[in-house]
């Protein structure tokens, strides 16, 4: 065996008690109070310069004298009027700061909030259903006192306006309940208490109302006098319009000045080939303002321009007349006859199909102005029956007429009204709704009145559909003219709804509704 060989045993033996004296060593030096002294006496070293430290010199002093010092300076900084920051409503947008400096939300709102209208656009379409929304109370209810009901009827009946001071308003109740009532009430002629005459549709139930030819002839009679009552009113601008409701098509008369056109004026919608004609025999001029809107949509993708539907609605028939009576008369004069030439007949075929084909649609609506063609319209309502119904339920019935002024054989009635709370989207709403003829001027007066009490509402209305046509006005003028708001002053209704119905605004857009809210009238999209 080897002299340097060491058992392994002995080795491990060896280094574990290297081990432990290391170990007592280290503790006997940490457990020493002499090396612990040692520690404590050692003096710092220097210390290490700060380079960002400041001289004394150039240290900022504040030194406060005393108290009335301070106080002094404290009153002095709170007086001091502070420095007006730039508003950002005054930086202009553009796109080279656009995406670099933060838009305010203000700048937002006025950029993309849709403008509203402070005074509510007149909307001539004939409504059947006007349903009011909002999360305040109205100020009135359905349920009626004598008084109120009474200064209702009084007010309405005598065209008296609640809100002026006037010795004939003395002992008239000027309440919101009074007030509201008297802009539920409008006049009709004729009224059937049994037969519903709007909206008028075939799909009434029970058997039709059979008259005899007798009873006939006295109902239409008395309906020739109503209208020419009527008539008379808008002629001498002491009514600002009527609605004549047929079974087949709508007129709206109205007076000189409204809606900016400076002469009595009708609109007759939809309408026939076959009474197009017959307004042509009865010498009545008429335009045709939306006859090619329909081609017009198809060669311009849908965008409708309306100086291109004025310029190339204005050819009248009565033009397209001369033209064939004058092709007729020199083939006469040849020798030969538009029946000799087949060609010729198909050609007129074609047209009479293309005339045939806007037949009940908006594209037929008529406009009438003049004194000398209204008066000719007159004559030709109040002699001819053809826009009374030969059969149906209806058979017999003359048109109905809606007025907001009292004329002569006119029925004083009343709109069904509903009054209640329900839930809209998780919320609690109040609402009113109305049922049956709403009238321009009755949403006009309503709102005007809601205005007053309420700071925001919702209207939802339901329109004819012969009627909607009527909201585009290609003739007006835009704003209202001084000559015709004075010319009806003595129409019925109030000074500032004169001025709306005096100006021209395309509303076909407020046809499904609208909303009120910051004073301001917005339409419902």
């Amino acid at each position: 065996m080897s002299e340097s060989w060491q058992n392994p045993s002995d080795v491990m033996r060896r280094q574990l008690q290297k081990r432990k004296q290391a170990l007592h060593a280290r503790i006997s030096n940490v457990m020493s109070p002499q090396k612990s002294n040692e520690i404590m006496d050692r003096s710092p070293g220097i210390k290490r310069r700060n380079p960002f430290r400041q001289s004394p010199s150039k240290k900022p002093k504040f030194v406060i004298e005393n108290e009335e010092a301070s106080d002094a300076a404290l009153f002095k900084s709170l007086n001091s009027q502070p420095t007006k920051k730039p508003s950002m409503t005054s930086v202009p947008i553009n796109f080279s700061t656009f995406f670099k400096e933060p838009v305010n939300s203000l700048i937002e709102d006025e950029m993309f909030e849709p403008k509203g209208f402070d005074s509510l656009p007149v909307d001539w379409s004939l409504k059947s259903r006007m349903f009011i929304t909002s999360k305040q109370n109205f100020q009135w209810s359905t349920t009626l006192r004598t008084s109120e009901e009474a200064s209702g009827v009084t007010s309405f009946s005598r065209c008296l306006s609640m809100t002026d001071s006037d010795d004939n308003m003395a002992s008239i109740d000027t309440g919101a309940n009074a007030r509201f009532h008297q802009k539920c009430l409008y006049w009709q002629h004729p009224s059937i208490p049994w037969l519903p005459l709007f909206p008028r549709t075939n799909k009434l139930s029970g058997t039709p109302l059979l008259m005899e030819e007798q009873a006939q002839n006295a109902l239409f009679k008395d309906w020739q006098e109503s209208f020419h009552s009527a008539v008379t009113l808008i002629r001498a601008c002491q009514c600002p319009y009527i609605y004549v409701y047929a079974s087949n098509f709508l007129l709206l008369l109205r007076a000189a000045g409204i809606s900016g056109i400076a002469e009595i004026h009708a609109i007759i919608t939809p309408t026939t080939r076959g009474l197009r004609q017959l307004l042509t025999q009865e010498e009545i001029e008429f335009s045709m303002p939306y006859k090619n809107s329909r081609k017009l949509n198809n060669s311009d993708s849908g965008h409708e321009t309306q100086e291109s539907v004025s310029t190339l609605g204005s050819l009248e028939p009565e033009s397209l007349k001369d033209e064939e009576d004058g092709a007729s008369d020199w083939l006469e004069e040849m020798g030969l006859t538009a029946s000799s030439l087949p060609a010729l007949k198909s050609k007129d075929k074609e047209e009479l199909e293309k005339e045939k084909e806007i037949d009940g649609f908006p594209e037929s609506t008529v406009f009438v102005k003049g004194s000398s063609n209204i008066l000719s319209l007159m004559n030709f309502l109040m002699t001819t029956k053809a826009h009374i119904s030969s059969t149906g339920p209806l058979a017999g019935v003359p048109p109905t007429i809606f007025s907001p002024v009292a004329f002569k054989g006119a029925t004083l009635k009343s709109y069904r009204v509903k009054q209640g709370e329900t839930r809209i989207n998780g919320e609690d709403m109040n609402y009113v709704e109305l049922l049956g003829p709403i009238l321009p001027s009755v949403l006009q007066n309503i709102c005007d009145l809601l205005s007053e009490h309420v700071h925001s509402f919702n209207v939802a209305t339901t329109s004819l559909i012969i009627s909607k046509p009527v909201t585009r006005s290609a003739d007006g003028e835009g704003e209202a003219s001084v000559f015709g708001v004075q010319n009806l002053s003595d129409c019925g209704l109030t000074s500032s709804t004169v001025s709306r119905f005096c100006s021209s605004y395309d509303t076909s857009s407020w046809l499904n509704g609208f909303s009120f809210k910051k004073r301001k009238y917005f339409p419902s999209v």
